[in-house]
């Protein structure tokens, strides 16, 4: 049963297309699988399909962690905020909802006043929402039918505004007042649009050079594929600036009526800054071992089963381990170079790895190794990327930075992300094997979670609020996490155990504070009780007398190592 309490909202009524947009929330019973999505407004918020966009409460498509409350931010970059569509949010009217990932359709338990997406030349001049007030869904009702909207002024964009060398290019337009003879052009950016010649590329807004139709709306592809848009050019568009336009067959010369921003099509193998172009898979290559299993992005084993919830929308899975293959390795004495962020880390911490490279090609890839691996017959690396960023795009790179951690992308090679405590080298290889790498970084080290990278031990403790408790009583116990992670836990065991080769304990909580959240927490306390949430592991609460031990540890599985240790405290039977 819901609460009275939920509520999604946004922080203005109007925004520009491309402006960022803040939705907040209330959640009176959060779960790690909620999230919140963008529909279009007259959605019916008791059978809803998937969304628009969306993120999990907890600010991500990746993260795993009940929140109940917070903003979350649609906008351009990180986080990727993609469900039927990518942003940005096409021109019209939406709303936010708050749901639970419980399967199609959805159904929402908090749903936001409407919003609208204006042009980007365009102006909002509402004022910013009142305070929100609780908002729940309390019977199922009709979907409204739609009211006469304005009629939105004509308008055309791109989906993106810089393109790698023949990515297809997506132009939408708008166009309040349809002709059969309406076309979508693309010219170089400079040209006076009140007077133009004929296009370098062209469609009518039908969609394709030989159609008939009046269009209101709509999205065309320009690219590779059919059908052909050729005027005084073929696909692809060379390397320039240019703009899209939505004209009407009066000409030439020809008037513009809708002029897009100005976009950048790369050169052959280079990419946009920030936003690496989507490539095929790998070239295959022939395997000189079995190809290992995918592993799943995100591993997420617990002292006790915990599922892991499903997402809204599917994502991508990893593709194999680099393989042998006859590609040609770079120029002997070329100036590679590869070299990591830091010289040492803790278990867990993200590695940045930078390269440049003299001669690349597509398949050269990034690996680590332990540091006293054959440069010249590495074998198969601990964890590698091609140098385009991930295991499944296919571009070269002549420079870079590549991050080795806990997020996407997935880096497996023999092992599974995190490196243990050891010695490394992160190395640049052509794609053939044997390998043979071309750079060698420096010696780094990962160090355990107990000790910390300036020679002395870190600062992680863990106690009880007191060392004697009759059995039923509340045990608080206090942490601190000199690094913390959301796989942390607290646990309670016998005090005659091996902290070093601890099995599943008593009776724990991550340190976020129940058995079912997900965040990382530096500092804090969990109690242990006969109220919820259950802490229950090897046994349930209360303990028996005894005497005992509480741990701070990492979920790496079992045997446990604990990072700090409590001194003992007892539990004593109640006095009758």
């Amino acid at each position: 049963r819901r609460l009275s309490g939920d509520s999604v909202y946004t922080d203005e009524t109007c925004y520009l297309r491309g402006d960022t947009i803040s939705v907040s929330f209330t959640n009176s019973y959060p779960y790690e699988d909620d999230w919140v999505g963008i529909y279009d407004e007259y959605a019916d918020p008791h059978n809803l399909g998937d969304p628009i966009m969306w993120l999990w409460t907890c600010g991500t498509q990746y993260c795993s962690g009940s929140r109940s409350s917070g903003t979350l931010y649609f906008g351009e970059g990180d986080p990727d905020e993609t469900g039927t569509k990518s942003w940005a949010l096409p021109i019209g009217r939406y709303i936010a909802v708050l749901a639970r990932n419980t399967g199609k359709p959805y159904e929402a338990y908090a749903v936001s006043s409407a919003f609208e997406v204006k042009s980007s030349r365009g102006s909002c001049d509402s004022p910013a929402p009142p305070p929100p007030t609780p908002s729940p869904i309390s019977s199922p009702k009709a979907t409204p039918n739609p009211t006469p909207e304005p009629v939105q002024p004509a308008d055309v964009y791109t989906n993106r505004d810089c393109y790698a060398y023949d990515a297809d290019i997506q132009v939408s337009f708008t166009n309040p007042y349809p002709y059969e003879d309406d076309w979508v052009g693309i010219y170089y950016a400079g040209e006076d649009t009140d007077s133009l010649d004929h296009p370098l590329l062209w469609f009518w807004t039908c969609g394709n050079q030989h159609c008939k139709g009046e269009v209101m709306g709509g999205t065309l592809t320009f690219g590779a594929d059919p059908p052909d848009e050729s005027q005084e050019i073929e696909w692809p568009l060379p390397a320039g600036t240019y703009i899209a336009v939505l004209a009407r067959n009066d000409g030439p010369p020809y008037a513009a009526y809708a002029v897009s921003d100005e976009f950048v099509v790369k050169p052959p193998g280079e990419s946009c800054p920030g936003d690496p172009t989507p490539a095929p898979t790998p070239y295959p290559t022939q395997m000189a071992t079995p190809n290992p299993t995918p592993a799943t992005p995100m591993p997420s084993p617990a002292p006790t089963p915990n599922p892991t919830p499903a997402t809204p929308m599917p994502t991508p899975s990893p593709t194999p381990n680099p393989t042998s293959g006859s590609t040609p390795a770079p120029t002997p004495g070329a100036p590679d170079a590869i070299y990591t962020d830091e010289s040492c880390y803790i278990v867990g911490d993200d590695i940045e790895v930078t390269f440049t490279n003299n001669d690349p090609l597509y398949d050269d890839w990034v690996g680590i190794y332990d540091s006293d691996a054959d440069l010249h017959d590495l074998g198969h690396p601990l964890l590698w990327l091609w140098t385009c960023g991930t295991q499944s795009c296919t571009e070269s790179r002549s420079m870079g930075t590549l991050i080795f951690g806990a997020g996407p992308p997935v880096e497996k090679g023999d092992i599974q992300w995190p490196l243990p405590p050891g010695d490394y080298i992160a190395v640049l290889v052509p794609d053939y094997d044997p390998y043979s790498a071309t750079a060698v970084s420096d010696v780094f080290t990962v160090k355990p979670y107990d000790e910390s990278c300036d020679g002395g031990g870190g600062t992680d403790v863990v106690y009880p609020d007191k060392y004697s408790y009759v059995s039923g009583e509340d045990i608080t116990v206090y942490f601190e996490n000199s690094h913390p992670e959301d796989d942390d836990w607290v646990g309670i065991y016998y005090s005659d155990v091996d902290p070093h080769n601890l099995g599943e304990p008593l009776i724990w909580f991550w340190t976020c504070g129940t058995q079912s959240c997900s965040y990382s927490v530096s500092m804090g306390n969990v109690v242990f009780s006969l109220d919820p949430p259950n802490e229950k592991g090897q046994i349930e609460f209360p303990l028996p007398q005894g005497h005992y031990i509480a741990v701070l540890a990492r979920n790496s599985g079992s045997p446990y190592s604990a990072y700090a240790v409590s001194d003992v405290f007892d539990v004593t039977h109640p006095p009758y």
